[in-house]
């Protein structure tokens, strides 16, 4: 008898992990369908669906893996089609599994990652944002196993309907939410609204700029397990660093990995980090431009040392002027072993980073291999797979 994890079914669809988040699918609050990953993602669809009219077994089979990922994507334009196709996928969460007729093993129980777009209602063939809240509420509370989330409809819910949803999702594990938390009422302090609650399930948290000062203040106890945290750069706020400090300074301490935008700050926000995170091995740094230089480096690696620093993840690609720096590889060959002395792999977080790369040639990427190779660094793509001299 096969069973749902059968390797042949996660080799026909040809995807990576359904529950890792790929924020190179987004453009701002939009999903950039011309993406990659999104191909991939609708072409394994295609794949999976195929494999469920095989036969009655292979539709046991793939059934679970045909609904463990779903995507509701915005688009421009009308949107009466999307939503009849909302009302009809949630009829179709509710009904019963091939597995059981059981209503405790409806189809909804499958899903572990839903990612969720929709414009924001600034006309009238848009979804308004009562109606948005409303499907995504009835959406979320078919998907009891849900473990990833990512959530983009820009719009401000109460903490105790956010807490009403992380406690009907206890296998949660990444937190991707665009929408902020309101404000308490008069009287009423943000932290006494988290007394007594604990969600161990949560690893990873794709922080907001709002966010920070609601979560900044919630107990370490509330989130024990929290390992990553993706902090945002928001140009705009003068205070950034001073938000970055507050919250690193109450959860820091179990992070292993963090992911920032440091624009200008790299020495002051490692300066925060190396003080507050004691346990971190990995540390993703996000470019728009090249503010990363070799006079960077040196003037943090003065005041900066991270023996614990195993792992560098780059991301150098302007997602909105949709394109790199020019000679944004540098970027690749700068002393990061003068900031992290225990340095030995360094990847790209982007698809677009390393689709550009391999567009260099096999000698120029040969020379950063190479440059890494001397240096005691291994290269990743952004699927950990190793680039080799001859760029295969």
């Amino acid at each position: 008898m096969l069973c749902a994890e059968t390797p042949i079914f996660r080799i026909a669809t040809g995807v990576p992990d359904p529950l890792v988040c790929f924020e190179q699918d987004y453009q701002g609050s939009r999903r950039d369908t011309s993406g990659q990953s999104y191909k991939r993602y609708k072409e394994s669809l295609v794949t999976k669906r195929t494999i469920c009219l095989v036969s009655r077994v292979w539709n046991l089979v793939a059934t679970p893996q045909l609904y463990e990922r779903l995507v509701i994507a915005s688009a421009e334009g009308d949107h009466s089609p999307r939503r009849r196709q909302i009302r009809r996928l949630i009829r179709a969460l509710g009904s019963p599994s091939p597995q059981s007729s059981s209503p405790e093993s409806s189809l909804g129980t499958f899903v572990r990652r839903l990612d969720f777009t929709f414009p924001e209602g600034r006309d009238g063939t848009e979804f308004s944002r009562q109606k948005i809240t409303r499907v995504i509420v009835e959406l979320v509370g078919m998907m009891p196993n849900l473990q990833t989330t990512s959530t983009l409809p820009d719009f401000k819910v109460p903490i105790l309907h956010f807490q009403a949803f992380l406690d009907g999702h206890p296998s949660l594990d990444t937190v991707q939410i665009v929408y902020d938390f309101e404000d308490p009422k008069p009287g009423q302090e943000s932290a006494s609204l988290w007394k007594g609650k604990a969600y161990p399930s949560i690893r990873h948290w794709v922080l907001r700029l709002y966010q920070v000062n609601a979560l900044a203040v919630v107990p370490t106890t509330v989130f024990p397990k929290l390992e990553m945290v993706t902090y945002p750069y928001y140009p705009h706020a003068s205070d950034h660093l001073a938000r970055f400090t507050n919250f690193v300074s109450i959860h820091g301490s179990r992070l292993k990995t963090i992911r920032m935008s440091p624009h200008k700050q790299l020495k002051d926000m490692l300066e925060v980090v190396a003080r507050w995170c004691p346990r971190l091995t990995e540390v993703h740094l996000v470019y728009k431009r090249r503010w990363v230089t070799p006079s960077t480096i040196a003037m943090a690696s003065v005041v900066v040392s991270m023996p614990r620093i195993t792992t560098l993840g780059l991301s150098l690609y302007n997602y909105d002027e949709k394109k790199h720096s020019a000679d944004w590889e540098r970027a690749i060959m700068l002393k990061w072993k003068d900031l992290f002395p225990s340095l030995h792999t360094i990847r790209l977080l982007e698809e677009k980073d390393v689709e550009l790369l391999r567009q260099l040639g096999e000698e120029k990427l040969g020379q950063i291999v190479g440059h890494c190779c001397d240096s005691g660094v291994s290269l990743q793509d952004d699927h950990c797979s190793l680039f080799t001299i001859d760029g295969r």
